[in-house]
């Protein structure tokens, strides 16, 4: 008795359907920010993860989640890039893809 498989009647989901979740970010308002400020801290609390995200005015950042560093990037153009290049690298993490975009991605260990 041979049976014969056959796909299910509705469309399967592929990880790019499956939707972001929403990450607030909010500014560490204990540290100086502007155009004096040497590093930048922002933070986010989605679900029961804590993130945060640091970066430098010469385009170096870190991106931590639960107290671990996960990525870092160290050839952004400036921090506004650098912010941009760690929120995409979270929002992928968070929808359990890959990190791969630019930066480097570290293990955690």
């Amino acid at each position: 008795m041979s049976q014969t498989f056959s796909y299910p009647p509705f469309p399967l989901l592929k990880a790019a359907d499956i939707s972001a979740p929403d990450v607030q970010w909010k500014t560490n308002e204990k540290l100086a920010v502007g155009k004096g400020a040497t590093v930048q801290e922002f933070h986010a609390l989605v679900g029961n993860d804590k993130l945060e995200i640091d970066v430098a005015p010469w385009g170096e950042g870190h991106l931590r989640i639960n107290g671990r560093e996960i990525a870092s990037v160290d050839d952004a153009k400036d921090r506004r890039q650098a912010f941009r290049q760690l929120d995409r690298m979270a929002v992928r993490y968070l929808s359990g893809q890959p990190l791969n975009g630019r930066g480097n991605r570290r293990h955690p260990s």
